[in-house]
Formats: C-alpha cells, sequence, structure tokens
C-alpha cells in the first residue's frame, strides 16, 4: 500500500461520517491534520513516525488529546500495535495503554514483552 493509501484507510476508519477536513495550515509532508469545520478544538491527526509506523491522535472540545493509537504497514497490511486512550483518576487525567488479552497481544503486537519489574509482577 502507498502512503495515500494508508493515510485516506486511517482517515476512514477514525472519521466514518466525514466530519473532518483536511486543514493544509497545520499540515506537513509527514503530518496531516484533519479539523471540524468552524472548531478550533476537535482535531484529528495521522503522521508517520519512522518508515512503516503511523500514530493517529483524536482530541476532543477542548483541544485535550483522547486517544493515541499507532499502526504498522506491511506491504499489504495494516494493523494496530497500540492504543492509548484518555483516563481520568483521582481527578488527573492521563493517556493509559489500553491492555490485551495474552492471546490477542500475541497475534497482533510486533513488541517484545517486558520483563517483571518484581518477582511478583507479571508481564503481558
Amino acid at each position: 500500500m502507498t502512503e495515500k493509501e494508508i493515510e485516506k484507510q486511517l482517515h476512514r476508519l477514525y472519521d466514518p461520517e466525514g466530519q473532518y477536513r483536511i486543514n493544509q495550515k497545520y499540515s506537513s509532508s509527514d503530518k496531516h491534520v484533519y479539523t471540524q469545520e468552524g472548531d478550533r478544538y476537535h482535531w484529528l491527526t495521522i503522521s508517520r513516525t519512522g518508515k512503516n509506523i503511523y500514530i493517529v491522535t483524536k482530541t476532543d472540545a477542548s483541544g485535550l488529546i483522547t486517544m493515541r493509537d499507532a499502526y504498522q504497514s506491511d506491504e499489504n497490511s495494516l494493523r494496530c500495535i497500540s492504543k492509548e486512550r484518555l483516563v481520568t483518576k483521582q481527578g488527573r487525567s492521563v493517556l493509559e495503554l489500553l491492555r490485551e488479552s495474552k492471546r490477542e497481544s500475541e497475534r497482533t503486537s510486533t513488541i517484545g514483552r517486558n520483563k517483571p519489574k518484581n518477582k511478583g509482577d507479571r508481564s503481558l
């Protein structure tokens, strides 16, 4: 797949209703910014961060990033390698990596497993 095809596929995935339009003012060759017409805060960005890695972010009505997903492209496929979502805990908001089941992570992830920090800890 070409870079344009990948970007088009990601754009359709995160904007199925077609509410976001490319914003040339904030876009560059390696980062494409999509905004909603008349709205300064809802952004959808698709960035190429490596040879085959794409990062998709989306913001809420206040401009705060609420999700960040990473994709890896191969010759004919595109697969999600990580997902982060905004989580509010004890009055603080942070992007938290979504955990997958062990079977799901083995099937979709290319990231190596972390070694446990303590004897009782387990990693996925």
